[in-house]
């Protein structure tokens, strides 16, 4: 579920700012993919959730975790927990997810 902050209207259009809650009883769906974009940060507010960065490895964020994904880097989210709510960052507002 995606709640969108009101950022985009903000900044032309240049940054997206949105809470994304996990829906109680759904699952990730692991698929390896990268985000066109110029920067995005992910901040955990409740709950936890598990990525597989390429050329890192896996990496469990929970509560409290802040973490930069680089441009282009290709991730699948794993799993999380049914709590999982998070604040993501992106730039700019409008851009594409691409599956590899």
């Amino acid at each position: 579920q995606y709640r969108d902050l009101g950022i985009r209207d903000a900044t032309n259009g240049l940054v997206l700012a949105h809470v994304i809650r996990a829906k109680p009883g759904t699952h990730a769906e692991p698929e390896r993919h990268h985000h066109e974009v110029q920067f995005q940060l992910v901040y955990v507010l409740k709950g936890w959730v598990k990525f597989h960065y390429e050329g890192v490895g896996e990496v469990t964020l929970k509560a409290g975790s802040c973490v930069h994904q680089p441009p282009g880097i290709r991730h699948t989210e794993i799993e999380h927990s049914d709590d999982l709510e998070l604040i993501e960052i992106v730039m700019p507002a409008e851009f594409k997810t691409v599956t590899d």
